[in-house]
């Protein structure tokens, strides 16, 4: 009677300790509001790194594409590139669902390349901070 009791609260233990986790899993994949938007910026390069909420990962990828005059440049949520875009700005994007890193070599592209890309992540920036 008491090996039954035991293994009895052994199980109710191992269930609950199972449902806290899925629904734990659960609500962070559905409601994950964490927002990090980190510059970083030297002499020689433009850093831009940013964790966002899964969910807005394609309006964040769409909203890119629209700011560059690119159509359908992300083909899925990831991506690990270098770009190399009509106007000769070049620069490294790092893609995956919730997060996106970019980063610009001030040394390969001109002012102009630059402050576009500058320009794109402080307009990003506020846009995720609005909702």
């Amino acid at each position: 009677m008491k090996k039954e009791s035991v293994i009895f609260i052994a199980v109710m233990f191992l269930a609950v300790c199972f449902v806290g986790f899925a629904v734990r899993r659960i609500y962070w994949f559905h409601h994950d509001h964490n927002l990090s938007f980190n510059v970083r910026e030297t002499d020689n390069a433009y850093q831009l790194s940013a964790t966002f909420a899964r969910s807005k990962t394609y309006r964040v990828q769409k909203y890119i594409d629209d700011q560059l005059h690119m159509k359908h440049f992300f083909t899925n949520a990831d991506m690990n590139a270098l770009v190399t875009l009509d106007d000769k700005t070049n620069f490294y994007i790092k893609t995956t669902p919730g997060a996106l890193f970019i980063k610009l070599d001030k040394n390969e592209n001109d002012f102009h390349s630059y402050y576009r890309i500058k320009e794109l992540g402080e307009r990003l920036k506020q846009k995720l901070t609005e909702n």
